[in-house]
């Protein structure tokens, strides 16, 4: 699957229908699933499965174009925990040592919180993924397919980390906080004139909606999820000249 070097492209032959409509619910769904719906024919390398189980990591073709897939996984909430974090920081680099675009699905409850992971160098760890993203070279393109709360959506491909294009599907959640966290925090005064169960609801129409982070410029499009592979096969083509004029050597794809 892999280019002969990093001169090389990233580009081969595509056989399946770039204009393929997806038939999934965005409220309902595996990742594994998802990435081999957006895959060319269906197929789908997945790599560091046994390291880490909150994101679905790997390569594969759309459109044609060889493509590193970061997808976080709604079933284990998309946590971020120190084994995700390092296991993404390391695919990204390798991707972009390469040329490779990265295309990140995200739907995720933002970081681990626990003893555990305080007592481990998870900041480090955050910070390395961050800078992973804002250092990279290659093609991002980032899809937020259900939530992203807080870290989650500035650390996994937002544009302020440096991705070239944002998409969001129709009823996202972008939000600092969860919409529960965010009626507590910031309209707890609220609750009594409306039921905290409206104010949430309230909170993910007018203030964490797709929407709005759009009017923030903070997303691109806001997309069907039908046609998730098309969008997606798209940006990439657009995309594909970026690298034209950069150095022959990129960087070595250091062991992290």
């Amino acid at each position: 699957m892999l280019p002969q070097n990093n001169a090389d492209s990233p580009i081969g032959d595509c056989n399946d229908d770039l204009n393929r409509k997806l038939a999934f619910d965005p409220a309902s769904y595996k990742a594994d699933e998802l990435v081999r719906l957006i895959a060319d024919n269906g197929e789908a390398l997945r790599l560091y499965g046994d390291y880490t189980d909150s994101f679905v990591l790997g390569l594969a073709r759309i459109g044609g174009m060889l493509t590193g897939i970061v997808a976080a996984d709604p079933e284990k909430a998309g946590i971020i925990d120190i084994k995700s974090a390092r296991a993404i920081t390391k695919l990204v680099n390798f991707c972009d040592s390469f040329g490779i675009p990265v295309l990140t699905l995200v739907d995720s409850c933002g970081l681990e919180v626990s003893a555990a992971a305080e007592a481990e160098a998870y900041a480090c760890e955050l910070a390395r993924l961050a800078y992973a993203y804002t250092a990279s070279e290659c093609a991002k393109v980032t899809v937020v397919i259900g939530k992203a709360y807080g870290a989650a959506f500035s650390l996994l491909g937002a544009k302020a980390a440096g991705a070239d294009m944002v998409f969001a599907l129709p009823d996202a959640t972008v939000s600092v906080l969860s919409p529960e966290s965010s009626v507590a925090f910031v309209w707890n005064s609220k609750i009594g004139e409306k039921s905290r169960e409206e104010l949430e609801d309230e909170w993910k129409k007018s203030v964490a909606s797709a929407t709005t982070a759009a009017d923030k410029g903070e997303i691109d499009d806001i997309i069907d999820p039908a046609e998730l592979r098309q969008r997606i096969a798209a940006a990439l083509m657009m995309l594909a000249s970026k690298a034209e004029g950069t150095p022959a050597r990129r960087h070595a794809n250091m062991p992290l």
